[in-house]
């Protein structure tokens, strides 16, 4: 505990909500003897503490208390009871750009936002080249930022960030910037970072970068600590209360569960394009537009016999040339527990040409367990750029005869399927 970097106790913060102005100035004046206000606790007796080179990933709804916690932990706000410590220099990164001013061009904008950090010019000059360098802005480090476009900023924003060494970096949904080969830098830049010693704080809605990013994971709702352990664990049980949650409301709206939500995906929602479901992707020049499942007659169904042969097909869409993407759909079970993957990608060194598609995978044999499974979607490359990440697209049930009692030696199930693959552009 002592080698802690950063060490945070029973940490609390509470807001007074007033249903009337007056209603503060009433307590005011009575010096705190009438009560006129109710408690909102954005953050309830957190605890968790982080050795040197740590990655802690934060994760949960909106308003779960995320975005607080790392400005208590930024001195942006002040804790309503608890403690905390953060050892050695920390540079917070709750919102990229901020600070900049449009007038100022690139450089001058370094220098400004560099010293309220806390950084001195000094330091600043001996790291500007390779803030420029990895920014890739070129000339346009001499002009306004006025003139840039919103993917430019935010390599500004972020080059400047990467370029400094502290000790401690506290980030928040900062990582989907730019292009994917910048993007690509920007992942090797914080894992670099991690090697190097610097301990960081993660918040993000993107649970897979979360687990391949982060060596520990909290899951944080209505301001407490639901689960916190290894990444893997934190987000099944985060997933398992989106389900839960997303049932429950279901119910009460229809007064019984309907068979669509049993089943999975209607036809009529599976026709629906679907829309980007973390905002880092939503201006990404990949993106998956809808994904279901049929049968050999091509007829939109999501429940099979173990015998039976079945087709998953993804549409997707794309506005540019892409170098060797990868598409990837996992099996998984309602827990999380990852089954079987099948995937495509145009072969090596060829790339995706830009316009909509469709992939087919078509599973004729193999080991699939009579079972209920969800299926994720993913677009991404070999080193690890994401173009788009969907999860729980659809549902697939595989069904088997009654034959009676069936021993079970194990709870493995992982599959192996057989399967055909086709590109349709």
């Amino acid at each position: 505990m002592d080698d802690a970097v950063v060490r945070v106790l029973n940490l609390s913060k509470r807001y007074k909500l007033y249903t009337n102005p007056w209603h503060r100035a009433a307590e005011w004046i009575s010096l705190g003897h009438l009560q006129r206000h109710s408690d909102f606790w954005a953050l309830k007796e957190v605890s968790f503490h982080l050795e040197r080179g740590e990655c802690l990933g934060i994760i949960g709804p909106n308003g779960a208390g995320k975005t607080t916690l790392l400005k208590i932990l930024s001195r942006a706000l002040y804790p309503s009871a608890g403690s905390f410590e953060v050892r050695g220099q920390t540079l917070s990164l709750l919102e990229l750009g901020t600070g900049f001013n449009l007038q100022l061009t690139g450089t001058q904008n370094i220098f400004n936002s560099a010293r309220l950090l806390g950084f001195s010019d000094e330091y600043v000059k001996g790291r500007l080249a390779a803030i420029i360098e990895f920014s890739e802005l070129g000339d346009f480090m001499d002009r306004p930022i006025q003139i840039y476009s919103t993917g430019m900023y935010l390599r500004l924003a972020f080059s400047l960030f990467a370029c400094l060494e502290p000790d401690v970096y506290i980030i928040d949904e900062a990582l989907a910037v730019g292009d994917s080969s910048f993007q690509k830098k920007c992942m090797d830049k914080i894992n670099e970072m991690r090697q190097s010693g610097v301990t960081l704080l993660f918040v993000s809605h993107d649970l897979w970068r979360v687990e391949a990013l982060c060596n520990q994971a909290i899951y944080l709702n209505h301001g407490l600590v639901q689960s916190s352990g290894l990444p893997d664990v934190v987000i099944k049980k985060y997933l398992e209360d989106i389900e839960n949650q997303s049932h429950h409301q279901a119910s009460l709206q229809s007064g019984q569960v309907s068979p669509q939500l049993k089943s999975g995906v209607s036809e009529n929602d599976s026709a629906k394009p679907v829309v980007p479901q973390f905002e880092m992707y939503a201006e990404s020049p990949l993106k998956i537009r809808r994904l279901w499942i049929g049968d050999e007659q091509e007829e939109r169904r999501n429940e099979f016999q173990v015998e039976e042969s079945f087709e998953v097909v993804l549409e997707y869409e794309c506005s540019e040339t892409i170098e060797q993407p990868i598409f990837r759909v996992v099996f998984a079970l309602p827990d999380e527990r990852r089954v079987s993957v099948v995937g495509w990608h145009p072969g090596k060194d060829q790339s995706l040409q830009p316009g909509t598609g469709l992939i087919r995978w078509r599973v004729d044999g193999g080991v699939l367990y009579p079972h209920k499974y969800v299926l994720h979607a993913s677009i991404s490359t070999w080193d690890g750029v994401v173009y788009d990440t969907h999860k729980g697209l659809a549902q697939l049930i595989i069904q088997a005869k009654d034959l009676g009692p069936v021993l079970r030696l194990t709870d493995d199930l992982s599959a192996y399927l057989q399967y055909t693959v086709k590109h349709e552009p």
